[in-house]
């Protein structure tokens, strides 16, 4: 009897312990494992050209030991950018608070169709739940494969080019006045297109270099795509250059310039355009009187009774051989362009994308900002450089604790106060960048970014994870000051 009196009594309290809330959250805490989702801005159906926003979302169930690796993805016929700007968070899902890291895709369809982005694989590190201290779990997640749809308004159908835009800008300049030209002076017009939403690509050829009376010798267009804000993730602009010569007296017109665009928001064909220009060559006579023009050689040698029919028979077969050169010459340039062009036009995009996103631009962009006087930006580049010259994950306590650099522990620490403390503060004043960019620079030239160890624990955890400290931040490093441990996720 009491034996059967034990094993009900064991059963009972088994089952009480299985039914427990608590311990049914741990022991399906111990099966948790990362996730991520993904979500299409603004949907799955979107303009010729518009960027589609692919926002990749990985939540852990504790938090992040290591930098998340998200892969390079491509597609076909769409340009894919990679934002590298973090954005932390937390979530509780089920009465367990989950740690997240948000990233984006940036995707430019180039023609209407159907796309469908593959899985995109990310690697995570994070502490198991209840797992031990210094216990790393390893995994990789990814979310469903994802599609989207890139139509073509009706109304640019038969358009022999298609810019899909929020803003668009046309600017027309000159290097003097247009009226204030003479006779063999020269007038530069430059046309500058900026689209805000686009990238450069996208941009057709402005300028009409042609003018009859007019001289003309165009420049290489300088094209370029500028990061952007908000929805306007990327600005590309287009520069071309013309420098007019005039060779005569008279009255000139330059065309105008009309640049068809869609607007994605009021979703509408609009034109950019600038007026034609009129340039108003007068005649100079004190300039005739002072500068005479020599006479023409062909009235000089029948005056002095020599015949010209054979120097004009030699002249003619010259200019008949030279153009019979040019149009060979002309024609094999358009066979190799035609052949090899598209190959060259992408290397040379893959180029231009590589040197924007070098460690050397970021740095520059720092500089930049903070020769500004703003602290905040310059506190956003620095952060941008940062995960460049260091790696994702770095922080501004890793890079002045691995500097040992006292000037640059220092100006961190008067950069950290202005961000937090808008405006002048009573012992330094308005902010100024000219000594971190000193000291940072000098930092960048004495150590090379594989000698540059990042500083191992809560530091990296800090800039990885939502939170603001982790308990063992005053062991991190004995050269980091007091208020100077702000991070990227704060």
């Amino acid at each position: 009897m009491r034996g059967l009196r034990g094993i009900v009594l064991s059963l009972g309290v088994a089952a009480l312990y299985s039914f427990s809330p608590v311990t049914s959250q741990l022991v399906a805490q111990q099966d948790l494992r990362a996730i991520a989702r993904a979500r299409l801005d603004p949907g799955p159906s979107v303009t010729v050209g518009q960027p589609v926003v692919v926002r990749i979302e990985v939540l852990v169930p504790s938090f992040f030991s290591g930098a998340p690796f998200y892969p390079e993805v491509t597609l076909r016929d769409a340009l894919v950018l990679f934002v590298f700007g973090r954005n932390n968070f937390t979530e509780r899902i089920d009465g367990i608070t989950w740690a997240g890291q948000r990233r984006e895709y940036h995707v430019y369809p180039q023609r209407p169709g159907s796309y469908e982005i593959p899985e995109i694989t990310v690697g995570v590190r994070y502490r198991p739940p209840g797992g031990r201290s210094g216990e790393t779990a390893t995994d990789s997640v990814s979310p469903p494969p994802i599609r989207f749809e890139a139509v073509l308004p009706p109304q640019a159908e038969g358009l022999s080019y298609f810019i899909s835009a929020q803003r668009v800008e046309l600017q027309d300049s000159f290097d003097v006045l247009p009226d204030t030209v003479l006779v063999g002076e020269t007038l530069t017009r430059t046309v500058t297109a900026s689209v805000h939403g686009a990238l450069s690509m996208v941009i057709p050829p402005l300028l009409v270099d042609a003018v009859a009376g007019l001289a003309s010798y165009p420049a290489a267009p300088e094209v370029e795509d500028i990061e952007g804000f908000g929805v306007e993730a990327v600005v590309g602009r287009r520069a071309e250059s013309v420098t007019y010569v005039a060779q005569s007296e008279g009255d000139y017109v330059l065309p105008g310039i009309a640049l068809q665009w869609w607007d994605v928001n009021a979703e509408q064909l609009r034109t950019a355009t600038v007026p034609p220009v009129m340039v108003h060559v007068p005649s100079d006579p004190a300039r005739a009187v002072a500068i005479p023009l020599p006479e023409d050689s062909v009235a000089a040698q029948a005056s002095a009774g020599g015949g010209s029919s054979g120097w004009m028979n030699e002249t003619v077969g010259l200019w008949a051989l030279a153009l019979a050169g040019m149009i060979l010459l002309g024609a094999v340039a358009l066979r190799l362009h035609r052949r090899y062009g598209p190959r060259i036009d992408a290397l040379l995009l893959r180029a231009q994308h590589k040197r924007a996103e070098s460690e050397a631009t970021y740095f520059r962009r720092f500089r930049a900002a903070a020769r500004s006087g703003d602290p905040r930006a310059a506190a956003r580049t620095l952060f941008a450089w940062l995960d460049r010259w260091q790696g994702a994950g770095s922080t501004v306590s890793s890079l002045a604790a691995a500097a040992s650099d006292d000037v640059l522990v220092r100006e961190l620490l008067v950069l950290g106060r202005h961000v937090y403390q808008p405006g002048p503060l009573p012992e330094t004043g308005t902010w100024s960048g000219a000594g971190l960019i000193r000291a940072v620079a000098r930092v960048r030239k004495r150590r090379s970014p594989r000698r540059f160890g990042r500083t191992p624990g809560s530091a990296q955890l800090r800039a990885l994870n939502p939170w603001k400290g982790l308990s063992n931040h005053r062991a991190e490093t004995q050269r980091q000051p007091p208020g100077s441990g702000w991070t990227k996720g704060q």
